[in-house]
């Protein structure tokens, strides 16, 4: 009987969110995870919840978010989601290697993927750390899985004395000559 409410709380929460009530969607979040806390070792709804809820008390600068991105990590280890979220979270209070590891569980059974790419190299070129940064850019296959935009943006990182071999051959498949002619003097 727990747990069937805790759907609903779930979703009024993010009606809640989607029409602005922060605090309300907050205290609501903050319900959910009472009536659930202790029945299941393994929750998604619950690590969505709790990701959300850090979320929105990081937006509004609320120191709690930092707590409530971990507890929500406790909750399930294969919400991609919430890792992401929590991951985002504890990387701006300069917990890089929890960041890390909360990117990882998406990269260790293969969730999403790219998007976790994206976030583990966001990390590694926001904390600079740019030796693991070259090592996630050495493999031929993040940089087949990450979007160009993102690969040069990790390049203006490393310089040009630093760049992986194959780093330099995906930017170099991504570029494309088209010739310009005109009539008259070129």
């Amino acid at each position: 009987d727990v747990y069937k409410r805790q759907p609903y709380w779930y979703y009024v929460a993010r009606t809640q969110q989607e029409l602005g009530q922060l605090f309300a969607a907050v205290a609501t979040y903050k319900r959910m995870a009472n009536i659930c806390q202790g029945h299941f070792r393994n929750d998604e709804m619950l690590a969505a919840g709790l990701a959300n809820q850090a979320a929105i008390q990081a937006h509004l600068g609320q120191p709690a978010a930092e707590a409530t991105a971990r507890r929500a990590l406790q909750q399930s280890t294969i919400c991609w989601q919430a890792n992401l979220v929590c991951s985002r979270i504890l990387a701006r209070g300069g917990h890089h290697a929890l960041a890390e590891d909360a990117i990882l569980r998406n990269l260790d059974v293969t969730l999403e993927r790219h998007r976790s790419l994206v976030h583990l190299l966001s990390l590694y070129y926001q904390s600079g750390d740019d030796t693991k940064l070259a090592e996630q850019l050495a493999d031929p296959r993040v940089c087949r899985d990450v979007p160009v935009p993102v690969l040069l943006h990790c390049a203006t990182r490393l310089g040009n004395g630093q760049l992986p071999p194959a780093l330099v051959t995906q930017l170099g498949r991504s570029l494309t000559v088209i010739p310009h002619r005109q009539f008259g003097p070129d």
